[in-house]
This record gives structure tokens, C-alpha cells and sequence, in this order.
């Protein structure tokens, strides 16, 4: 079965630059679940099945994706498709993000960062991870206090500083 697929990728940033959290929370404001800026835009509108964004963090550096899958009717034509999820970019630009939302998602990446915690393989991950690239195994705290520190200017910045 084929699947078009629209992706577009930006260079950001390295793992544990400041700037992480804001573009962490941003993937999450754009593409992460039913609440989210391209969901709203383009699936349930039905110009996509599926959308999103994300932000993926590798050894040396980071990557900002965001995606629209297209309907396998549409013979692979993604020319219409990429035109919307520009234009859903760029209405955020415009409208930015509000301190509510803001502070969900926040809530929830805290959340996310504690719970991760529960399993042994959690916490070896956690340490290992940590210790392997910081030189601090025990790193949670400064990790939780970069997302206490996102504002919707640093979301704001982060996508205009990667991705406008």
C-alpha cells in the first residue's frame, strides 16, 4: 500500500542546549496529539489522515520534522498538501501559543520525565544516558528546570530562530 507523505526537516540545535525544551514543546504544540495545531488543521479538516511534529535528538545534534500523510487516493500528488502544512506554519507564527496550553504541555513533559523513572529500565537509561553524554548521571533536576522555563516567547523564538 502506498502512503504520500509530506516531511520536512530543519537542523536545530545539539542535545541539552537551552533551547531544547522550547523546541521540544514546540513539536508538542504543533503536532502532538488531537489538540494540536496540524491535527486541527489538516486531519480533522480531512486534508490529511495523519500529521504532525517532532523533535528528535541524536548523539551530536538535533532535528526539527514536521509531517502530513496524504490520502493513497490522491496518486501520490503531494503539491496541495505541502502548500497546507506551510500555511498551518505560518498561522502559528502568527497566533503563537497561549500560556494555558503552554502550561499543559509543560505539566505533561514533567510528567513524562518522572514517570520514565518507574522501571529499572527507566532509571538505567536515565543514568546511563545522562552520564554518557553530560558527565551527570543525576541530570533530572536541570532537565525539569529547562521545562519549568519555557514561556510562550521561548516557543515563540524557537520556532522563529529553526524554523521560519
Amino acid at each position: 500500500i502506498q502512503q504520500p507523505m509530506v516531511m520536512i526537516a530543519w537542523p536545530t540545535t545539539y542535545n541539552g542546549e537551552e533551547s531544547q525544551a522550547s523546541l521540544d514543546t514546540l513539536s508538542e504544540v504543533l503536532g502532538g496529539g488531537t489538540n494540536s495545531v496540524l491535527y486541527q488543521d489538516l486531519v480533522k479538516t480531512q486534508k490529511a489522515v495523519d500529521a504532525g511534529s517532532f523533535h528528535d535528538c541524536a548523539e551530536l545534534a538535533c532535528n526539527f520534522y514536521v509531517y502530513a500523510m496524504g490520502d493513497s487516493g490522491d496518486k501520490g500528488d503531494l503539491s496541495k498538501l505541502y502548500d497546507e502544512l506551510l500555511q498551518s506554519l505560518n498561522q502559528f507564527a502568527e497566533k503563537g501559543v497561549t500560556e494555558d496550553r503552554l502550561e499543559q504541555l509543560k505539566g505533561k513533559a514533567e510528567a513524562d520525565a518522572i514517570f520514565a523513572l518507574e522501571s529499572v529500565k527507566g532509571k538505567v537509561t536515565q543514568l546511563a544516558s545522562n552520564e554518557t553524554f553530560f558527565g551527570d548521571p543525576d541530570r533530572l533536576e536541570q532537565q525539569l528546570e529547562q521545562i519549568r522555563a519555557v514561556t510562550p516567547t521561548s516557543v515563540e523564538k524557537a520556532y522563529t530562530d529553526f524554523i521560519q
